[in-house]
This record gives C-alpha cells, structure tokens and sequence, in this order.
C-alpha cells in the first residue's frame, strides 16, 4: 500500500511564490540557528534563511548560492527527519535557485526525483521560466511541455489545487502566444 501512496501522492501545501518572512530578520534566524536542535523547527529557520536570502538577491548582492546552500541543509535535515514538507519546500527552493541560474537541467533533475503535487509545483515553476521569458516564441515554446506534463501530473495525483494552477498557466501561454480563443 504505502508503494503504491508513493507513486500518486506527495501532498504539498506550498505555492509557487517565494515565502516572505515577515517580522523577523536574518540576523535572527541565524542567532536561532546556531541555538536550534537538528529538528523540524531548525529545518524550518533553514527555509526561512533560504527564502530571506532569496528575497535579498540583487544584481550586485547575489545571494542565490546562499539560499540554495540553506535549502540544501534544509533537505538534507528533512531527508533525515523524514519531514515531507521540510523536504518539499528544500526541494522547491533549491530548483527556483537552479532556475534563476539558468540551469535548467538541474531544475529538471530535482523535479525527476520527487512526485505527485509536489513533482506538479515543480514542473509548474520550470513552465513558467519559459512561459514569462518573453524572449522569443521558441523559448516560451519550451514552457509547454512542462506545463502538460504538471498538469497530468497532477491529475494523476488527484490534486485539484495543482491541476487548475496548470490550467491558468495553460490559459496563460496561449494567451501569450496570441490565441485568445485556447487562453479562454
């Protein structure tokens, strides 16, 4: 039974947004670091460090090895713990930082190795990299078969929350690509 949970379900309750930690600083989370037992709760500051570096990433202040480095002990510590939605959101992160470094194989690579809603959140960011690129039709082309493969992913899954995000998104490229009758 539980090969067969595997296969179709890794529930997720994330977002394709980036999270923001309101009310606390990194200075914070790295004192609380240094205090915090190897449990959920330290994996929890690592996430939040990661996102916090995420959302602190200039063109002259790139902290995206940061963000990625606490995502990965994030995964890590999740992995040992067996702590799925640490996992998840370590995995989520470190793929937005492949994607935001342009190493799209890599991205691929993360979302080969998780499944179900989770494996449809990642496909989904990786779509949208091509989809919002703008830089050529071909490009925004190599975003569709993500977006098919997310939302069969999520069907396969039983995730309506995954499934009408890839619909939108769906709805979203074609409308880009000048078919408004298929973006409707």
């Amino acid at each position: 039974l539980s090969v067969v949970l595997k296969a179709v379900a890794q529930p997720t309750s994330g977002s394709l947004a980036i999270g923001r930690e309101n009310g606390i600083s990194l200075s914070q989370i790295i004192q609380q670091l240094a205090a915090s037992k190897p449990d959920t709760n330290r994996v929890n500051l690592l996430i939040s460090q990661s996102h916090l570096y995420w959302i602190a990433k200039t063109n002259q202040n790139n902290l995206l090895d940061s963000s990625r480095m606490a995502a990965e002990n994030a995964l890590d510590l999740s992995s040992r713990l067996r702590f799925i939605k640490g996992s998840n959101e370590a995995n989520f992160m470190i793929c937005r930082t492949a994607i935001e470094k342009g190493d799209i194989t890599s991205a691929v690579s993360i979302a080969s190795k998780v499944y179900g809603e989770e494996r449809a959140r990642l496909l989904l960011i990786i779509s949208e990299h091509f989809v919002f690129a703008w830089k050529s039709p071909e490009q925004i082309d190599k975003g569709y078969p993500f977006i098919i493969a997310a939302i069969n992913t999520s069907k396969a899954a039983g995730s309506s929350s995954w499934y009408y995000q890839g619909l939108l998104l769906l709805g979203k490229y074609y409308f880009i690509k000048g078919d408004i009758a298929r973006g409707k």
